[in-house]
C-alpha cells in the first residue's frame, strides 16, 4: 500500500516528525512512503492575518497527483500551520472523497475533536507503533478503529467518536531508525519555482540550510535531534500539557550516543557537501555528563564537523562547555525569556537571575572560540509592567558582551496555562485569529520594545541603556503618538543587522527578521 505523509513545516526541510514516521514504516513494513514537505513561504492572504497562507492552485493539484494511489494520507503540523493543513485537507477531500485522511502532530493531539471536523482520524501523541499497526490492519482489510492512540469518527453514530486509549511512550529511542533521508518519493515545495519538485540530491543540496561560521563563511548544514520531549515545563509551551498527558511516564528521553553517531556518519556519506551539524534539541546541554562523555569523543573522531546547539541557564557548566568546544561546538543559543522574578513565576521558569548571569559569564569565558551567542527573550506580555520590563533591561546590562538577542512576542498556544488565563480575562476572544494565526517575530511599536530591540546586538553601552530605562525617560517616551518612530527603530535595527551580516542574514537564520522588515516598510 502507498502511504503519503504531508507536513506544512517551517522554512527548512528537516521535518523531523514525518521523517521519523517514514523511516519506521519502511523498517517495519513493505509500504511505499511518499513525503511531501511544504516549507513556509511569503504568500500573504491579507495584511491583517499575514500568517494565514494560501497555496497556489498548481501546488494543490500536484499534492493531489502524488496522493492519487495512496491508501492512507497523513498530515502532521503545529498550531501555526493550521490554515495550511485545513486547505490541503479540503482539496484532497473534494478530489478523493473516499480516501482515509488522518491528522497528527502537536496541534491535533491537543485538539482532537477539532481535527475530526476535517479528518477521518487523528493520532494523539507519538505515532510510530500505532501508525504501523493501523496500516497493517488497513491493508489486511481488518477493522482498524480500535488502534490505540487514534480517535475516529464513528461511522455508525454521526456526531460521535471512537476514542481509543493512548499507547505508552517508547522509552528506548534506539528502536526507532534515524530520520528518513533516502530521498526516494520525497517532494519539496520550491517557492522560487512555485511548484512541488522531487527532492533529489541536487535539490536537497540547494535546499539545505546554511549557517554562519567564522570569517563570514557560510556552511551547508544538517539538522537533527538527539532527544524527544523537553526537561522544562514552561507555562507558555504546549510541552507542559504533553508532559501531563503522559504522566507519570518519563517524558524527556535520549537516543543512545552510538545511534546518533550512526545517523551522522550515514548523512556524511550520503551528502558529502554537509559541512556543519545543528543539534536542534530544545536543550542539547540537558544531556547528562555521562552521555556527553561517551558521545562527544566519538563525534570528534568519527564526524569531525563543527556544530551548533542550544542550552538553558541551569544546564550550563564549564565542564560541559569544555567538552563541547573540544568536540567542535562553535555556537550556542540560550533561552532566558525574562529578567523579572515575578514573570519567571508566571512562566514557571524559576531561574534565579544569579544563575542566568553565571551561565552567560561561563559562555563568555570562551567567546574567543565561539561565534557570539544568542539569547532569547519574550516581549509583549500583557501582564508585564514597565517595572518588570525594566528588570529585564537591567539584566541585559549584566550580561557580558558580545551577544545577539532574539526577541519574540508572547503567543498563547492551545492547552497552556497562559492561554487559559488570557481567555478567562477576555484577552483572547477568537482563538483562530488570536492564537492560530499570530506571528511571534512581530514586536509592538512601543518605547521599551524599541529600547530592547536597539540593544539586541549588544552594541548600546550599558550606562546609556540604564539612562534610557529610568522611570522619567519611560514616562516621557512611552507615548502612543511615537509608535511610528519606534516602528522605524525596528526597521533601522533590522536593516543594520542585515547589512552587517550580508548574505548570511538572507540565507541563515534571519528569515523571520527579513519578513518583518519588508512587511513593516509598507
Amino acid at each position: 500500500m502507498k502511504v503519503t505523509l504531508i507536513t506544512p513545516c517551517p522554512a527548512d526541510i528537516a521535518a523531523y516528525g514525518v521523517r521519523a514516521l517514514s523511516a519506521y514504516i519502511k523498517e517495519k513494513t513493505s509500504h511505499q512512503v511518499n513525503l511531501i514537505l511544504l516549507p513556509g513561504g511569503l504568500e500573504l492572504l491579507d495584511s491583517e492575518n499575514f500568517a494565514q497562507y494560501r497555496y497556489p492552485q498548481r501546488v494543490l493539484e500536484q499534492i493531489g497527483e502524488i496522493c492519487r494511489d495512496s491508501g492512507f494520507i497523513g498530515i502532521s503540523f503545529m498550531t501555526n500551520y493550521y490554515d495550511r493543513a485545513v486547505e490541503v485537507t479540503h482539496y484532497l477531500r473534494e478530489r478523493y472523497p473516499d480516501k482515509h485522511i488522518s491528522w497528527g502532530g502537536t496541534h491535533p493531539t491537543i485538539k482532537p475533536l477539532e481535527a475530526l471536523e476535517f479528518a477521518d482520524s487523528v493520532c494523539l501523541g507519538e505515532a510510530e507503533e500505532s501508525l504501523v499497526e493501523l496500516l497493517e490492519k488497513m491493508e489486511a482489510g481488518e477493522n482498524f478503529t480500535g488502534t490505540r492512540n487514534f480517535w475516529f469518527k464513528d461511522p455508525s453514530h454521526p456526531g460521535q467518536y471512537l476514542k481509543n486509549t493512548k499507547r505508552p511512550l517508547l522509552q528506548d529511542l534506539d528502536k526507532i531508525p534515524p530520520y528518513d533521508y533516502e530521498l526516494d518519493n520525497q517532494y519539496f515545495f520550491d517557492h522560487l519555482k512555485g511548484e512541488i519538485i522531487p527532492l533529489d540530491y541536487e535539490t536537497f543540496h540547494k535546499a539545505s540550510n546554511v549557517l554562519p561560521y567564522f570569517d563570514n563563511k557560510l556552511l551547508k548544514s544538517y539538522r537533527t535531534m538527539t532527544t524527544r520531549g523537553c526537561p522544562h515545563r514552561c507555562n507558555y509551551c504546549s510541552n507542559s500539557w504533553l508532559r501531563d498527558m503522559y504522566a507519570p511516564e518519563h517524558f524527556f528521553r535520549h537516543r543512545g550516543p552510538d545511534h546518533c553517531i550512526r545517523e551522522l556518519k550515514d548523512i556524511k556519506t550520503r551528502f558529502p557537501f554537509i559541512e556543519i551539524i545543528q543539534f536542534f534539541d530544545d536543550t542539547f546541554f540537558a544531556h547528562s555528563s555521562k552521555w556527553l562523555e561517551e558521545f562527544l569523543p566519538k563525534y570528534k573522531q568519527e564526524i569531525g564537523l563543527p556544530f551548533y546547539c542550544q542550552c538553558s541557564p541551569a544546564t550550563v557548566s564549564e565542564k560541559k562547555m569544555e567538552m563541547m568546544l573540544d568536540a567542535g561546538m562553535c555556537y550556542v543559543e540560550m533561552g532566558i525569556q525574562t529578567g523579572s522574578d515575578s514573570i519567571q513565576r508566571l512562566y514557571d521558569r524559576r531561574t534565579p537571575k544569579e544563575l542566568i548571569v553565571k551561565a552567560t559569564q561561563i559562555i563568555n569565558k570562551y567567546v574567543d572560540r565561539l561565534i557570539p551567542p544568542t539569547y532569547h527573550f519574550i516581549i509583549d506580555n500583557p501582564w508585564e509592567s514597565h517595572q518588570e520590563t525594566r528588570e529585564t533591561i537591567d539584566l541585559l546590562t549584566q550580561i557580558p558582551k558580545p551577544y545577539n538577542l532574539v526577541l519574540s512576542s508572547l503567543l498563547f498556544y492551545p492547552a497552556t496555562a497562559l492561554l487559559d488565563r488570557a481567555m478567562k480575562e477576555g484577552l483572547v476572544t477568537d482563538e483562530l485569529k488570536q492564537v492560530y494565526r499570530q506571528p511571534f517575530l512581530n514586536p509592538k511599536p512601543n518605547y521599551l520594545n524599541a529600547l530592547m530591540y536597539a540593544s539586541q546586538y549588544g552594541t548600546l553601552p550599558n550606562p546609556l541603556i540604564k539612562t534610557l530605562s529610568t522611570n522619567r525617560v519611560i514616562q516621557a517616551m512611552d507615548k502612543k503618538g511615537l509608535s511610528p518612530f519606534y516602528g522605524m527603530v525596528f526597521k533601522a535595527t533590522d536593516l543594520a543587522h542585515l547589512l552587517n551580516r550580508g548574505r548570511c542574514a538572507v540565507m541563515a537564520g534571519d528569515f523571520g527578521r527579513i519578513v518583518n522588515y519588508f512587511r513593516r516598510i509598507k
